[in-house]
Protein backbone atom coordinates (compact mmCIF):
# COMPACT_ATOMS: atom_id res chain seq x y z
CA UNK A 1 0.00 0.00 0.00
CA UNK A 2 0.99 3.62 -0.29
CA UNK A 3 1.44 3.92 3.47
CA UNK A 4 3.79 0.94 3.51
CA UNK A 5 5.84 2.46 0.71
CA UNK A 6 6.05 5.81 2.47
CA UNK A 7 7.16 4.23 5.74
CA UNK A 8 9.81 2.17 3.95
CA UNK A 9 11.30 5.20 2.23
CA UNK A 10 10.59 8.56 3.81
CA UNK A 11 12.61 10.22 1.05
CA UNK A 12 10.02 9.60 -1.65
CA UNK A 13 9.64 12.43 -4.10
CA UNK A 14 6.19 13.95 -4.67
CA UNK A 15 6.19 12.28 -8.11
CA UNK A 16 6.82 8.86 -6.54
CA UNK A 17 3.98 9.45 -4.07
CA UNK A 18 1.60 10.44 -6.87
CA UNK A 19 2.65 7.49 -9.03
CA UNK A 20 2.01 5.08 -6.16
CA UNK A 21 -1.32 6.75 -5.41
CA UNK A 22 -2.34 6.52 -9.06
CA UNK A 23 -1.54 2.79 -9.17
CA UNK A 24 -3.62 2.17 -6.04
CA UNK A 25 -6.53 4.29 -7.31
CA UNK A 26 -6.82 2.19 -10.48
CA UNK A 27 -7.05 -0.91 -8.30
CA UNK A 28 -9.78 0.69 -6.18
CA UNK A 29 -11.79 1.64 -9.27
CA UNK A 30 -11.62 -1.87 -10.76
CA UNK A 31 -14.49 -3.98 -9.42
CA UNK A 32 -12.61 -7.19 -10.30
CA UNK A 33 -10.12 -6.21 -7.60
CA UNK A 34 -12.99 -5.44 -5.21
CA UNK A 35 -14.52 -8.88 -5.84
CA UNK A 36 -11.17 -10.54 -5.07
CA UNK A 37 -10.91 -8.51 -1.86
CA UNK A 38 -14.38 -9.68 -0.84
CA UNK A 39 -13.35 -13.31 -1.35
CA UNK A 40 -10.14 -12.75 0.63
CA UNK A 41 -12.02 -11.16 3.54
CA UNK A 42 -14.42 -14.12 3.68
CA UNK A 43 -11.53 -16.62 3.59
CA UNK A 44 -9.54 -14.75 6.25
CA UNK A 45 -12.52 -14.56 8.61
CA UNK A 46 -13.28 -18.28 8.12
CA UNK A 47 -9.64 -19.19 8.77
CA UNK A 48 -9.71 -17.12 11.98
CA UNK A 49 -12.98 -18.80 13.06
CA UNK A 50 -14.73 -15.43 13.09
CA UNK A 51 -18.39 -15.98 12.28
CA UNK A 52 -19.54 -13.35 9.80
CA UNK A 53 -21.77 -13.41 6.75
CA UNK A 54 -19.93 -12.01 3.74
CA UNK A 55 -21.56 -11.62 0.30
CA UNK A 56 -20.09 -13.79 -2.46
CA UNK A 57 -19.27 -12.35 -5.91
CA UNK A 58 -21.30 -14.17 -8.59
CA UNK A 59 -19.16 -15.99 -11.16
CA UNK A 60 -19.53 -14.57 -14.64
CA UNK A 61 -20.93 -11.31 -13.28
CA UNK A 62 -17.67 -9.65 -12.26
CA UNK A 63 -16.22 -6.95 -14.49
CA UNK A 64 -14.02 -3.89 -14.36
CA UNK A 65 -16.90 -1.45 -13.98
CA UNK A 66 -19.43 -3.50 -11.96
CA UNK A 67 -20.03 -6.80 -10.23
CA UNK A 68 -22.94 -8.71 -8.76
CA UNK A 69 -22.91 -10.54 -5.45
CA UNK A 70 -25.26 -12.60 -3.35
CA UNK A 71 -28.03 -10.70 -1.59
CA UNK A 72 -28.13 -10.93 2.19
CA UNK A 73 -31.45 -10.15 3.84
CA UNK A 74 -31.15 -7.88 6.84
CA UNK A 75 -31.24 -4.35 8.14
CA UNK A 76 -28.73 -1.67 9.08
CA UNK A 77 -27.00 -1.95 12.44
CA UNK A 78 -28.04 1.67 13.00
CA UNK A 79 -31.75 0.80 12.74
CA UNK A 80 -32.64 0.90 16.46
CA UNK A 81 -36.26 -0.07 15.82
CA UNK A 82 -35.32 -3.20 13.84
CA UNK A 83 -32.70 -4.17 16.44
CA UNK A 84 -35.32 -3.94 19.20
CA UNK A 85 -37.97 -5.75 17.15
CA UNK A 86 -35.59 -8.68 16.53
CA UNK A 87 -34.30 -8.75 20.12
CA UNK A 88 -30.71 -8.07 19.09
CA UNK A 89 -28.22 -7.80 21.95
CA UNK A 90 -26.63 -4.47 21.05
CA UNK A 91 -23.55 -4.97 23.19
CA UNK A 92 -23.01 -8.42 21.71
CA UNK A 93 -23.48 -7.03 18.21
CA UNK A 94 -20.93 -4.28 18.86
CA UNK A 95 -18.43 -6.86 20.13
CA UNK A 96 -18.91 -8.91 16.93
CA UNK A 97 -18.44 -5.85 14.73
CA UNK A 98 -15.26 -4.86 16.58
CA UNK A 99 -13.96 -8.44 16.35
CA UNK A 100 -14.52 -8.58 12.59
CA UNK A 101 -12.90 -5.19 11.96
CA UNK A 102 -9.98 -5.94 14.28
CA UNK A 103 -9.32 -9.21 12.43
CA UNK A 104 -9.19 -7.35 9.12
CA UNK A 105 -7.13 -4.41 10.38
CA UNK A 106 -4.60 -6.02 12.69
CA UNK A 107 -4.26 -9.62 11.51
CA UNK A 108 -5.10 -9.86 7.83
Amino acid sequence: SLLTLMRADRDMSPLQVLTSWEREMYKELDFRHEAENLKAVAANLRRANVEAIVPVPLEGLVGEKAFAMTYIEGFKVTDAEALAMHGVDREGLMCRIVEVYAQQLFVD
